[in-house]
């Protein structure tokens, strides 16, 4: 089976992407230009599945070779665009296409688990992009980020709260969100019953975001078991 064969996939996750050229493309192949895999391939693709190849291979070569150029933990509109070709969207420059949580929560996935960001080159989200993720959140209702510290949500629940009008409810509202959503206890007995109060709506929210970026991640590890790159 070629890489030409197993690229007939619809939707390639990150994860799949980098397996799949690992094994059957030589060398370093996040180094190469975007006409260097079109000649590669041989064949045209969709543009969600180019948009995927690509910001995979230039995450890929930032964080192995140190590349400083249009580094999407740094800069916000790289963000952005690796944010929508992680989630299998073909980026539109005419569109501004402002990233879910789910989304969001993926690619830090992506950035922290599979491209291991912050030991390869030393440095963490930038505030740019904290700030960018913050302002995506609260555009989107969300009032607290309950994506984890080890994601930098912190960092991005703290911006959340600067942001925040001075004479709102929203530092009180941001407590008692995280109080019930750290709360397993808590948390289970707003998914069980669910209400139309200000705590029980966004923690709904936030569940139906990790739960895309879990089902992306699932996905993910389904299509690399499938074409048996890995059995673990």
């Amino acid at each position: 089976m070629s890489v030409q064969e197993i690229m007939s996939i619809s939707d390639p996750t990150p994860i799949y992407i980098k397996a799949l050229f690992n094994k059957y493309l030589e060398g370093k192949w996040y180094e190469w230009e975007p006409e260097t895999f079109r000649q590669e391939i041989g064949e045209p693709l969709p543009d969600n599945r180019w948009s995927a190849i690509f910001a995979t291979a230039a995450c890929m070569n930032q964080a192995l070779e140190e590349d400083t150029h249009f580094v999407p933990w740094v800069e916000a509109d790289i963000f952005g665009d690796t944010t929508q070709a992680f989630a299998g969207i073909a980026h539109d420059f005419g569109v501004l296409q402002k990233p879910s949580l789910g989304e969001i929560w993926y690619t830090l996935n992506v950035f922290e688990d599979i491209y291991n960001i912050a030991e390869s080159i030393g440095v963490g989200i930038s505030e740019q992009v904290i700030t960018y993720i913050a302002c995506c959140l609260i555009d989107q209702g969300f009032v607290a980020c309950p994506v984890g510290d080890n994601l930098n949500g912190h960092m991005i629940n703290d911006k959340m709260i600067e942001l925040s009008p001075s004479d709102s409810n929203a530092v009180e509202l941001n407590r008692k969100v995280l109080e019930a959503w750290n709360n397993e206890e808590k948390k289970q007995e707003i998914l069980d019953l669910p209400s139309t109060d200000a705590v029980s709506t966004q923690v709904l929210k936030m569940e139906a975001g990790k739960l895309w970026c879990k089902n992306r991640v699932l996905k993910g590890l389904r299509q690399v078991r499938n074409i048996g790159l890995f059995t673990a």
